[in-house]
């Protein structure tokens, strides 16, 4: 009997140190998952702008809203599995990549369409800070470990 219950025992532990020991390996080889929060994007980028840079919250709003058209247009970004124009141009390119040139480019075309009159130094300041925002949360750019094992 007890030899049993001693089995039994034994075989539940077991059956639990795989179910951790898969489910930890799967996490481990699967990337993070970063999610943008438009307020708090907003927040840091009003909070590190200079003060020769006079712009209000819509319109800081409007220029995140565009680098954040760009990156979906470049693949780079999704709202999520329905997002066909960020996944279609994802699976065009097997590394995506965003160029500053033609983000700044893509915006002013925006700004242009929209009729809002903003610099063009402002509008380089307020993406490099929404760039800014999105390595902070981890959202873009690759982490140190992968860089140095690539080079190794």
């Amino acid at each position: 009997m007890w030899f049993l219950i001693a089995l039994a025992g034994i075989l539940v532990l077991g059956i639990a140190f795989y179910s951790v020991f898969r489910v930890s390996s799967r996490l481990a080889n699967t990337e993070a998952l970063s999610v943008y929060d438009p307020k708090a994007a907003a927040d840091f980028i009003m909070s590190e702008l200079p003060s020769s840079i006079a712009l209000e919250r819509h319109e800081v709003e409007f220029l995140m809203r565009s680098h954040l058209d760009y990156l979906r247009a470049s693949g780079i970004a999704n709202q999520g599995l329905a997002d066909t124009m960020a996944i279609t141009m994802a699976e065009k390119t097997s590394e995506p990549l965003a160029d500053e040139n033609e983000l700044v480019d893509f915006t002013l075309e925006q700004l242009k369409e929209a009729e809002f009159e903003i610099d063009v130094t402002s509008v380089v300041v307020v993406l490099d800070l929404s760039v800014q925002y999105l390595v902070s949360v981890g959202a873009v750019g690759s982490s140190v470990e992968n860089d140095t094992a690539n080079n190794s």
